[in-house]
């Protein structure tokens, strides 16, 4: 389900509540806030809720894609809160191609002494900008001749690392035009 696609093969988790351990037990989150953050977490390509986060309503050209999400709700009323907003949980990014791209589960179960709790395992865009950064970065230092010489000592040679880095740049070409 996360992977229906061989060009897709990167995936992230994203939680929340995130509070501290120790103000957990004075928590009082509703799932309908807890998906509201979930989703601008996804709708933001962000690994984290902060102050920064751009809460406005973004039309969908802007919102990072989706190939898959796989999300899992746990604690106090948690299947009436699937039941009433299975559909709503995730604007509509995924790409046309994607079979039920959306799965979601629940357990009445808390976890982690959190009353609720929403999980969403993403195979998403969002990481188009780090990957592109690490590629740039990693490039540099291998025109520079930067720890090469290492590698070489054990076997690799310049074709292996070209070829390598041919295969991570096709990958962010292939998230980028999700």
């Amino acid at each position: 389900h996360m992977f229906p696609h061989c060009g897709y093969k990167l995936s992230s988790i994203l939680t929340v509540p995130q509070a501290p351990e120790t103000s957990k037990e004075y928590n009082t989150f509703t799932w309908k806030g807890l998906l509201k953050g979930l989703s601008q977490m996804q709708a933001n390509g962000a690994g984290y809720l902060d102050a920064k986060m751009d809460w406005a309503t973004k039309n969908e050209s802007s919102m990072v894609k989706s190939v898959a999400s796989l999300v899992s709700l746990r604690g106090d009323g948690a299947r009436a809160c699937l039941v009433e907003s299975r559909h709503s949980i995730y604007p509509n990014v995924f790409p046309r191609w994607a079979f039920e791209p959306l799965l979601t589960g629940y357990s009445e179960r808390r976890f982690d002494r959190n009353a609720r709790q929403a999980t969403a395992w993403t195979n998403t865009q969002a990481i188009v900008k780090p990957l592109d950064r690490l590629i740039a970065g990693t490039w540099s230092k291998f025109s520079m001749g930067a720890y090469v010489h290492h590698y070489e000592k054990h076997g690799l040679a310049h074709s292996d690392f070209e070829r390598d880095f041919a295969t991570l740049e096709q990958v962010l070409s292939d998230y980028a035009k999700l």
